[in-house]
């Protein structure tokens, strides 16, 4: 498996941009050994591998930069049993640099890291998992943005992301269930996406009335039949305060989005002709395929609600995409150690568009997990213990196609004295807006019905974790998540599972520790699984 070179591009960009006379540059390489036990419980073969792996944590603090960047590379040998994923890449980077101390400032982010590609096949929550249902995949973007004052009382403000998202082997399509419960998902495709937004407005806090002109643009190009997503978006606000402490909020706009492909052969049953490369073979005598063209008018209002410096409620309703059209965000922070963030949003996202929003949330100091990350149940939480972001509802699986998304989110995030602790739960549906966009080679094309059903998920994690003395650290995870799935009308799935891990520190430079997983699945098409991981490690610290 060859690594794809833009978000090492991204990590390694983002180290050298530390100025030489940085004041503080921490660098954290690392060699680590582990032996791991898959014990197989439900009638599969136990399987024993070594995974070695080489690793570089790099945590920059300047006066203009500010960034975290942890990359590793695993190669895993075997003993006993088959293993699918031989190699790995975990990755995950954030910096901003300020190129002046309030006009300039450039922010980019990268990612990687095996997700599961359908969820409908079955889930892998823990980082030893092996199944041939995970997927390698690789993001990265960088933003540049500037700040300027126009007048007295009006101000500039403008941003262009630039983002990219690789997958690997991405035309192994999934696995086909039944056809009369499933409909197999299309091959994964790599897409790059970018974003350009400029803002004019007054920003001044003694204003009772804030106006804003927005101005946006998305594009997205995916590989797959040259898809192409475009949307444009422009929108006046105000917001009047009431009171310090309370403001409304109006705002009206339009918009117009299109999405297209190109054609493809079919044969005399309407099956796609595929290739000897396995893709699609485009009809050339056809022009493209429009899969989704909405335009119209949008309008919200709201109500802003801050009665307290540690307290925000962001409520807005309105029209958009044709229907209503609900967000939310509220926070608060009861102590300067405990933060507890809801929010809720209504948009149209894509896999790599999705992807790339979540890792410009990622926190620019966060905390490096130990034991791995495997992105498909997992929050990344920062040093601050109030901040973070959960990857979690991006990469619940892996598709081509535009979605509605629908997702409401509460993570409480804490510390005291050692410990630390997190609680997340997360609710989201997805709505497939374009079925031709989840053709697969060598079947019919979906039923229409299919776009009236939807992928719902419900995630809960509980994490906690033990700075002990003596050089001692011990974590605890616990997670329980909920299936159901448009790619099939019979198929509800329930995932329970705990982990342990247990870390001693023998000196300055070698760690020893062990980590046990056990996870359960409960089909509600029949039948469950149940799996078992047991894994020692020692790293070396230079």
């Amino acid at each position: 498996m060859t690594p794809r070179p833009l978000p090492l591009l991204v990590a390694a960009a983002s180290v050298a941009a530390a100025p030489l006379a940085a004041r503080k540059v921490e660098v954290d390489p690392r060699v680590n050994v582990r032996q791991v036990l898959d014990l197989g419980l439900s009638g599969d073969d136990t399987t024993t591998y070594t995974e070695v792996s080489a690793g570089l944590g790099v945590r920059i603090q300047t006066r203009r930069v500010n960034g975290t960047i942890d990359y590793s590379y695993g190669r895993r040998f075997t003993q006993k049993g088959d293993l699918t994923n031989d190699d790995r890449h975990n990755l995950t980077a954030r910096t901003e640099f300020r190129v002046t101390d309030r006009s300039i400032a450039v922010d980019a982010g990268g990612f990687a890291s095996l997700v599961n590609r359908d969820l409908g096949r079955g889930a892998s929550f823990t980082p030893d998992a092996d199944d041939n249902n995970l997927q390698q995949i690789y993001s990265a973007y960088v933003r540049p943005r500037i700040r300027l004052d126009i007048s007295d009382i009006a101000d500039l403000e403008a941003s262009y992301r630039l983002g990219a998202f690789f997958v690997e082997n991405r035309r192994a399509t999934f696995s086909s269930t039944t056809p009369n419960d499933s409909i197999p998902g299309t091959p994964s495709s790599d897409s790059t996406n970018q974003q350009a937004v400029i803002n004019i407005g007054n920003r001044e806090r003694s204003r009772r009335l804030r106006w804003d002109l927005t101005g946006e643009v998305d594009i997205e190009n995916i590989d797959l039949l040259a898809q192409r997503y475009r949307s444009y978006n422009g929108r006046f606000e105000a917001e009047y305060r009431l009171a310090r402490k309370v403001g409304l909020l109006a705002s009206v706009g339009y918009e117009d989005i299109r999405n297209t492909q190109l054609a493809f052969q079919t044969d005399i049953l309407g099956r796609p002709i595929v290739g000897p490369d396995g893709s699609f073979v485009v009809d050339t005598a056809r022009g493209r395929n429009i899969l989704f063209d909405e335009s119209g008018v949008t309008y919200q209002g709201g109500l802003i609600w801050t009665p307290s410096r540690r307290t925000k409620v962001d409520l807005r309703a309105g029209q958009r995409y044709g229907d209503l059209n609900l967000s939310a965000q509220a926070s608060w922070r009861p102590s300067k150690r405990i933060g507890i963030d809801l929010s809720y949003g209504d948009n149209i996202q894509s896999f790599g568009r999705l992807l790339t929003q979540e890792v410009g949330g990622i926190p620019t100091s966060f905390l490096i997990p130990s034991s791995g990350f495997l992105a498909s149940n997992g929050c990344i939480l920062g040093t601050d213990p109030t901040t973070g972001t959960c990857i979690g509802n991006a990469v619940q699986s892996v598709t081509n196609a535009q979605f509605r998304n629908r997702q409401a989110q509460l993570v409480i995030s804490g510390a005291k004295g050692r410990t630390r602790y997190a609680a997340t739960a997360q609710v989201s549906q997805r709505r497939y807006l374009n079925s031709a966009a989840l053709q697969t080679p060598g079947l019919p094309a979906p039923d229409p019905a299919f776009l009236q059903r939807r992928d719902r998920s419900i995630a809960l994690n509980l994490s906690l974790d033990q700075e002990l003395r003596g050089g001692h650290s011990l974590g605890v995870n616990a997670f329980a998540n909920r299936y159901s799935y448009a790619l099939s009308q019979a198929r509800r799935d329930t995932y329970v599972g705990a982990s342990a891990n247990w870390r001693y520190r023998l000196g300055r430079d070698v760690d020893v520790g062990a980590t046990g997983t056990v996870s359960r699945r409960f089909s509600g098409a029949g039948g469950a699984q149940n799996n078992a991981i047991v894994a020692i490690s020692a790293a070396l610290r230079y």
